[in-house]
């Protein structure tokens, strides 16, 4: 059977089209996915409020890289107006992101649709622990903040991935 050139030419387009649109998209499988997380180094972190202040207990955390890490964050207050987040962003974002999270509201725990949102907390209540665990971001400095209007100000940190 003959078969042109022309054929030829269109044919491997298609394959590497094709080709190409697969591997874009290339994200791991669920078992691969569920392999590879269930390869991370296990870390647990705890950071906790400062009773009615607007202070969390330690300005730094650090994590290793490669790591699924779960943060526990502690609010000891008991004044009703003392809720707290633990929103881990872009270094140096700390600013925008807190004024985004005032922005978003409370139906929304504070928490902004932004794009250097990283990680995030429920919204923990006085009295109240919460927790959130994710994968570690590469190896670098990142800021942490609570995003409760008005906390961004006092409410930061920096979290080191070594």
């Amino acid at each position: 059977m003959y078969t042109s050139r022309r054929t030829k030419v269109i044919t491997l387009s298609i394959v590497l089209i094709a080709s190409l649109m697969a591997l874009a998209g290339c994200e791991p499988a669920n078992g691969e996915r569920a392999e590879r997380q269930a390869a991370l180094e296990p870390v647990r972190v705890s950071i906790s409020a400062v009773g009615n202040q607007m202070l969390f207990d330690t300005d730094e955390l650090r994590i290793p890289a490669n790591s699924q890490v779960t943060l526990v964050l502690v609010n000891p207050a008991d004044s009703p107006a003392m809720a707290h987040n633990w929103v881990l962003v872009e270094h140096n974002r700390t600013e925008e992101v807190g004024i985004a999270g005032g922005m978003a509201g409370l139906e929304r725990e504070y928490i902004p649709d932004h794009h250097a949102v990283l990680a995030h907390t429920a919204l923990a209540q006085p009295g109240e622990t919460v927790e959130v665990t994710f994968e570690a971001p590469p190896a670098g400095t990142y800021s942490y903040v609570c995003t409760v209007p008005g906390h961004y100000a006092s409410m930061r940190g920096t979290l080191i991935v070594e």
